[in-house]
């Protein structure tokens, strides 16, 4: 299903035919790509492992139940179709435990040894598949060899420290000092290596100097010491929720607040025009204690605004900076002269944040997030724009791999059951509904599907086509489908629903549901001519089975629909105006066929003709009294 999203190179794109502005856009227009291309055998495939990994509340008032989900993703699918939940491109593969070790001085150690431990074992495989790399079919049907490297860890900045092993007062790609992380300068970035060799020394009682010159934890075992072509430090990526809009506009707000007040501050965003497209805050920004990341977004927008006239010219000019910044940080598509007005911006708020301290405001700009705005050019060079990597999407993974399996469970040894119901859950939907050509002749009403779809095949060419169908291939069978129709050019788009599916049971104890082969009307020639009116170029036709072309059957864009047809429409009724359809035989030929879905035009309502005297022997007696005074009155 993520075929057509799905890249196997890497790509360098520049927006000029000179090469001078180059764009940075999906993963493998980034750096790291091309960085790992290099180090794998020729021929190989770069497949770029993606984690995430956040703990989340389970109770909503009461009890304290966790859960510590850890997500995976791959680098190779488009970010527009990772960060779509309803697209299942991202898996879970595991629950950390959330235990409390208390028997320990320090508990911060052994939760670091656990979460390392934890993520060792479940990562193991991922050592010998980066090292040799293993073959395995892609989405194209080509066979590939594969090389899964650890690329990028999704998470906020405790997360960030932990899967680094340093201290929360440090930064997890840097070795600033935990009082310097306010100066705006640029330290001497981590290394694996390097840290893999000074926990070796401190495991083993020489005590290195950069041990704690690093803020570094005892993890003496960490999960990435080993793992191929991978620096876990250059794997930390920008997070615009946690960062920039829970982290540095929060604090910019609150300044702001300071500066102006909170009823002035109230005054001025209850004060401003209601607009399309602008959240308006009619009760002001003060009396939440608890805003969401959508919340602060919106009131960056406005906020410069606000503040404008109300404070000094200078703070204007330091806001000014930090939502320059956060709004350039946020592009989706960023190129060499995007990323310089990040860096001017992250320059001008160095160069004028002097002056809150001399307002009173701040003592200092030793903020984790602050110094973090230090990493995100390098960091979307690196690994592509920051949209791509943002926690909005672990965030939103959470309510259907954590919250809704907990839901689900009766909250004893819940994460046994929660692991228990989301296997069922993707069970259900990771196999394609694969139906036998037995199955569609019994249950589908097509009993001589086979040879309509060998005549299909025989009338038109199709690459890739190598065999013949037989009763011993299986279908990919769709329920339904969704026809876009447009009456006319002004009139707005909209869709129909055509169903095909057998009569199936009920979940539960109630009744099994009857079938459903809805009527559709079908192009005759493939292309109606616009200058068509009523049903001229349309033929009625009953659905039956939608569904995919086996791969060895050749490749065909779009799915097919078995039908079988009606006969052509004849006069209308003079007292109904209305068209009286008869179903074709074997003997009125054509009597079945494979088309296009892209030929059905719309689907449409049969109206059976009743009598008084003959009604459908399933009616209630409810229901002939009903159609009985209907009837009587002209109904």
């Amino acid at each position: 299903m993520f075929e057509k999203y799905i890249s196997y190179v890497p790509e360098r794109i520049y927006e000029d035919s000179t090469g001078n502005t180059r764009v940075y856009d999906e993963m493998w227009t980034a750096d790291w790509w091309w960085e790992m291309q290099d180090k794998i055998p020729s021929g190989g495939v770069v497949c770029p492992v993606i984690l995430a990994s956040d703990k989340t509340q389970l109770s909503g008032f009461s009890g304290g139940h966790q859960a510590y989900p850890l997500y995976l993703t791959l680098g190779n699918i488009s970010k527009s179709v990772r960060r779509k939940s309803s697209n299942h491109a991202v898996s879970l593969i595991g629950y950390i435990p959330t235990s409390e070790i208390t028997c320990f001085s320090d508990p911060q150690i052994p939760k670091y040894r656990l979460f390392h431990a934890c993520l060792k074992k479940i990562l193991e495989p991922l050592k010998s598949a980066g090292s040799n790399g293993t073959k395995l079919i892609c989405a194209d049907g080509v066979i590939r060899r594969i090389f899964p490297i650890l690329a990028a860890y999704v998470g906020d900045h405790p997360e960030q420290c932990l899967v680094a092993g340093c201290k929360e007062n440090r930064c997890p790609i840097c070795t600033v000092p935990a009082k310097s992380r306010g100066d705006g300068f640029l330290f001497p970035l981590r290394s694996q290596l390097h840290t893999e060799q000074v926990l070796h020394l401190e495991a083993n009682g020489h005590h290195p100097p950069e041990f704690s010159e690093w803020g570094l934890r005892k993890v003496f075992s960490p999960f990435w010491a080993g793992m191929p072509h991978t620096d876990i430090f250059m794997c930390i990526s920008p997070d615009i929720l946690h960062q920039l809009f829970l982290g540095v506009f929060c604090h910019l707000l609150e300044w702001c607040a300071q500066l102006m007040g909170a009823k002035r501050l109230d005054e001025c965003f209850e004060a401003l025009p209601v607009y399309s497209g602008l959240k308006h805050f009619k009760h002001g920004v003060s009396n939440v204690s608890k805003w969401t990341g959508w919340e602060y977004r919106d009131m960056s927008r406005s906020l410069l605004g606000v503040i404008s006239g109300s404070v000094d010219p200078r703070v204007v000019l330091v806001a000014r900076a930090l939502l320059d910044f956060i709004t350039y940080a946020g592009y989706r598509r960023h190129t060499t002269k995007t990323l310089l007005c990040i860096e001017q911006a992250l320059e001008v708020f160095h160069s004028h944040k002097r002056v809150l301290i001399d307002l009173g405001v701040r003592e200092h700009f030793n903020i984790p997030k602050v110094h973090s705005m230090q990493h995100y050019v390098a960091g979307i060079k690196r690994l592509g724009s920051a949209d791509g990597f943002n926690t909005e999407s672990s965030e939103r993974l959470h309510i259907d791999y954590a919250k809704r399996a907990f839901k689900a469970s009766n909250h004893r040894d819940y994460i046994m059951q929660m692991a228990r119901w989301i296997q069922r859950q993707e069970a259900i939907m990771k196999p394609p509904h694969y139906i036998s050509v037995r199955t569609l002749a019994m249950e589908y009403n097509a009993p001589d599907f086979v040879n309509t779809l060998q005549d299909f095949l025989q009338k038109i060419d199709i690459p890739g086509r190598f065999t013949v169908p037989n009763v011993y291939d299986r279908f990919n069978i769709y329920k339904l489908i969704h026809i876009n129709w447009s009456a006319t050019m002004d009139s707005d788009i909209e869709s129909y629903r055509v169903n095909a599916f057998p009569e199936r049971p009920n979940s539960g104890h109630g009744q099994r549901s009857g079938s459903k082969f809805d009527t559709i009307l079908v192009t005759e020639s493939g292309n109606r001519p616009q200058t068509s009116k009523g049903f001229q170029g349309l033929r009625l036709a009953r659905i039956h089975v939608i569904f995919e072309l086996p791969k060895h059957l050749g490749a065909f864009p779009h799915p097919l629909a078995y039908i079988h047809w009606f006969r052509p429409f004849t006069n209308v009724d003079p007292t109904t105006h209305m068209h009286q359809v008869v179903q074709s035989t074997r003997n009125h030929m054509p009597y079945s066929e494979v088309i296009s879905v892209k030929r059905i035009w719309r689907s449409c309502v049969l109206i059976p003709q009743f009598s008084s005297n003959r009604v459908p022997s399933s009616w209630t007696k409810e229901d002939r009294n009903m159609f009985q005074m209907y009837e009587e009155n002209d109904g």
